[in-house]
């Protein structure tokens, strides 16, 4: 069975702000290096200080995938042969939920495992849906009852939370990880599907957003 190789997935950038500024030493004209403090430099004399401007996101958008376009070519042309998927999803929720991540090879026992958890809702989102909710298409037929979601508040779970790991609960990254994230990747075709996902605070529509961007860039190789 052919394979799916996938490189340079990217859902969610962060860009540390670094600051610049102008060197203390600086070099005369016979070559000697002076240093501003020691020669008593005054501010109106000292040479101009360029200000670092953060990439528009645009910008960084554009890089990585230059960046990725570079990768999946040398991929393509040196026949270069991956293993299996790696799932690695994290979420975090200001409810009981917290901070989750979990990290797995994507095998038929680890797929079963995770299709199991069930959606989540807010104890707010959940009333909504039982009461004045039912007055609107948006939220009418979103099916909700007590055994197919995981009702959770900031400080309690409101039915019953499964895939307890110590003090976690958690259900909700693993239905994260395959009935979203895993759901998003299948649109990458019928073929078996190799790399690396990362995955931070996203949903569905950076899930597709990412998918469609594989596929505009070429960054898809079959290998």
């Amino acid at each position: 069975m052919k394979k799916l190789l996938l490189r340079a997935l990217c859902l969610l950038c962060a860009v540390s702000m670094l600051s610049c500024g102008g060197n203390d030493a600086d070099t005369t004209a016979d070559g000697q290096v002076t240093n501003a403090e020691t020669d008593a430099v005054t501010e109106s004399e000292s040479p101009d200080v360029v200000e670092w401007t953060p990439p528009t996101y645009e910008e960084m958008v554009e890089k990585l995938m230059a960046e990725g376009k570079v990768i999946a070519d040398f991929i393509r042309d040196n026949h270069f042969v991956y293993g299996d998927a790696q799932i690695n999803p994290a979420i975090n929720w200001r409810t009981l939920i917290g901070d989750q991540r979990i990290v797995f090879d994507v095998t038929p026992e680890t797929f079963r495992y995770g299709a199991l958890a069930r959606t989540n809702a807010t104890h707010r989102q959940y009333l909504l849906a039982k009461t004045i909710g039912k007055l609107f298409a948006a939220t009418r037929n979103w099916g909700y009852n007590e055994r197919n979601i995981l009702i959770h508040g900031p400080k309690r779970f409101y039915t019953e939370p499964r895939f307890q790991v110590g003090e976690k609960f958690l259900e909700p990254v693993w239905h994260r990880a395959t009935l979203d994230l895993m759901a998003a990747i299948a649109l990458t075709g019928e073929h078996r599907f190799c790399g690396t996902v990362v995955s931070y605070r996203a949903g569905h529509t950076l899930d597709c957003d990412a998918i469609r961007a594989l596929y505009r860039n070429d960054l898809l190789v079959r290998v």
